[in-house]
C-alpha cells in the first residue's frame, strides 16, 4: 500500500483534472510532486507508483531527473504551468529522461530538456512499451525529441505539443538528431503538434506500419534547416493533411516529404497527402519525393514556390521489394 500520498490542498485541482479528462481511477493511488509535497521529485514518484495509479507534479523546475517506467496504466500530469524537467549530466540509463517500458501510459503537460547520452541518441523520451500518449508536452534541446525502439506492437500518439531543436552537430559527431524518430512500430498519430528547428536530421520521421499526421504544423527555423520535413522511409500505410509545411533556403534536400527512401519497406504501402499548406524556399524544391511503385493520392495541396508536386526516384532494390510484395499478394 502507498502511504499517505494527497494532501489536501491539491485536492480539489487534482479531482477536477481527473474528471476534465474522464478519467476513471477507482482503486488508484495519486501520488503527488512538489516542493511541500510527500514526493520532492518526479524520479521519487515514478520509482513508488503502482499500476494504474496517478502522478501530478506541481509546476517548478525539477532538474538531474531520470527513470525508468514499467507500470501500466499509469498517468503522469503537469498542474498550472507546465512543470521543466531536465536531464542530468550523465544518465546512468544511457537512454533518455524518462525510458517507457509500461503500457497504456499518459504524459500530460509536462517540459523536458537537456538529454546527452554517449552514444548521441539522448531523447527527452524513450518509448520502449506498448500504448503511449503524450499530450500537451514542449519537448526540446535533447540529441533527440521522442524516440521509439523497433517494438511492432507498439503504438504512439502524440497530441497538441511542441517539439523542437532536438540537434547536435552532425559533422562533430557523425550522428543525425530528429525531432521524432519513430521506429517500426504498430502506429504512429500525430496531431495539433508544432514541430521545428530539426538540424541536418528531420523534423519528424516515422517508419511505423501506419502514420498519420494531422492539423500540425512541421517547419524549418530561421537557425536551423532539416533534410526532410517529413521522412517516412519504409512506406507503411501514410495519412498526412490539413498541416502547413514550411522549408528554407539552408536545407539540404529539396524534397518536402520523402516516402519508401530505404529498402524494408512495410507490408503494404498507401500514400495520402491531402488539404496541405505547403512552402519552400530555395531553387527547384520538390513536395514529394515517392521511392516506391505505388502511386500517392494528392489532393487539394497548396503549394507555394515549390517547383513540382511529386517526383518518383525508383532504385532497382526498390524495384525488386516490390515486385515481390505483389509477388506474394497474388500468391495468396
Amino acid at each position: 500500500m502507498h502511504p499517505n500520498v494527497l494532501k489536501y490542498g491539491g485536492l480539489a485541482l487534482s479531482a477536477c483534472w481527473i474528471l476534465l479528462a474522464g478519467w476513471s481511477v477507482a482503486g488508484a493511488a495519486i501520488l503527488h510532486v512538489g516542493p511541500d509535497r510527500d514526493y520532492k521529485t518526479p524520479a521519487a514518484a515514478l520509482r513508488a507508483a503502482e499500476n494504474g495509479d496517478v502522478i501530478f507534479i506541481d509546476s517548478g523546475l525539477y532538474e538531474n531527473e531520470e527513470a525508468l517506467v514499467s507500470q501500466n496504466n499509469l498517468k503522469i500530469i503537469g498542474l498550472g504551468d507546465a512543470p521543466h524537467i531536465t536531464a542530468p549530466e550523465k544518465i546512468k540509463n544511457g537512454k533518455a529522461i524518462w525510458v517507457i517500458r509500461g503500457d497504456n501510459i499518459t504524459i500530460r503537460n509536462l517540459e523536458l530538456s537537456g538529454a546527452r547520452v554517449p552514444d548521441r541518441n539522448g531523447s527527452a523520451i524513450r518509448h520502449q512499451g506498448g500504448l503511449l500518449t503524450l499530450e500537451k508536452l514542449k519537448v526540446h534541446d535533447n540529441e533527440m525529441g521522442i524516440l521509439t525502439n523497433n517494438k511492432t506492437d507498439a503504438e504512439l500518439v502524440l497530441r497538441d505539443s511542441e517539439v523542437f531543436n532536438n540537434t547536435q552537430d552532425y559533422y562533430r559527431t557523425g550522428k543525425l538528431s530528429h525531432n521524432i524518430y519513430v521506429g517500426t512500430i504498430a502506429s504512429f498519430i500525430m496531431e495539433n503538434s508544432v514541430i521545428y528547428g530539426a538540424l541536418t536530421g528531420h523534423n519528424v520521421k516515422s517508419r511505423a506500419k501506419k502514420t498519420i499526421i494531422r492539423h500540425s504544423v512541421i517547419s524549418d527555423s530561421d537557425d536551423y534547416a532539416s533534410s526532410y520535413l517529413i521522412d517516412l522511409p519504409n512506406g507503411g500505410e501514410a495519412l498526412i493533411e490539413d498541416c502547413t509545411l514550411y522549408k528554407n533556403t539552408a536545407s539540404e534536400n529539396n524534397a518536402l516529404i520523402s516516402f519508401g527512401a530505404e529498402n524494408k519497406k512495410q507490408e503494404g504501402n498507401s500514400l495520402i497527402i491531402r488539404n496541405n499548406l505547403a512552402r519552400a524556399d530555395g531553387d527547384n524544391r520538390l513536395f514529394l519525393r515517392n521511392h516506391s511503385l505505388i502511386s500517392p493520392d494528392l489532393q487539394n495541396n497548396q503549394l507555394e514556390k515549390i517547383s513540382g508536386d511529386t517526383e518518383q526516384d525508383i532504385s532497382m532494390s526498390d524495384f525488386f521489394d516490390n515486385l515481390l510484395y505483389k509477388i506474394r499478394n497474388w500468391l495468396k
